[in-house]
């Protein structure tokens, strides 16, 4: 029922058209004897081809119109999309960054070094080159050359002075901050 629905118009002009072709067959004989008539009958074909080359123009020209609109349709969609990508990833790096203050207080400064770097190849991911991605690809660098520090100490299993862990955990705090700027869509305050 539904390609009837769907067909309709092709099925109504396909039966015309074989009547057109049965009628056109079974009067011949008649249309060709009367010299007139033919001329009447060709007349009438040549109209009817005009207006048939400008509908099947007209139709080309709707559908290639429908087909732009199609197209601005799927562009917005795929922006919306890749919008809810991008607020995935960076929600991603907030968690990951979250998780690095977690593996600083148990003392897990690997985990700690590879979450710091999941977020960074997150971000990039979420972000286009741009000035703020540019300073927060910094502060991530930055974070995780302090680990990277952290893990080359002289004594892994003991745990990190105060002061570097709340050096740490300063410049892990100041990246997150970055990032809630950054989802919620504010510019990021001035402070020195």
């Amino acid at each position: 029922m539904e390609l009837l629905k769907e067909n309709w118009i092709r099925l109504a002009y396909g039966s015309i058209s074989a009547c057109i072709v049965w009628i056109a067959y079974r009067f011949h004989m008649e249309v060709l004897a009367d010299r007139e008539a033919f001329d009447r009958l060709s007349y009438i074909g040549g109209i009817a081809t005009f207006i048939g080359l400008l509908i099947t123009v007209s139709e080309v020209l709707h559908a290639i119109s429908i087909s732009k609109g199609i197209r601005a349709e799927a562009r917005a969609l795929l922006a919306e999309a890749r919008k809810i990508d991008r607020a995935a990833l960076l929600s991603e790096c907030l968690l990951l960054i979250d998780r690095v203050n977690d593996d600083l207080i148990d003392n897990r400064r690997s985990t700690a070094l590879q979450c710091v770097q999941q977020a960074r190849r997150s971000f990039l991911r979420a972000m286009p080159p741009s000035a703020g991605s540019d300073a927060l690809c910094r502060e991530l660098s930055e974070l995780e050359a302090h680990l990277q520090g952290a893990i080359r100490s002289n004594d892994r299993q003991a745990r990190l002075s105060k002061r570097v862990l709340t050096e740490i955990q300063e410049h892990s705090l100041k990246v997150k901050q970055s990032f809630e700027h950054l989802i919620s869509g504010r510019s990021e305050p001035h402070v020195s």
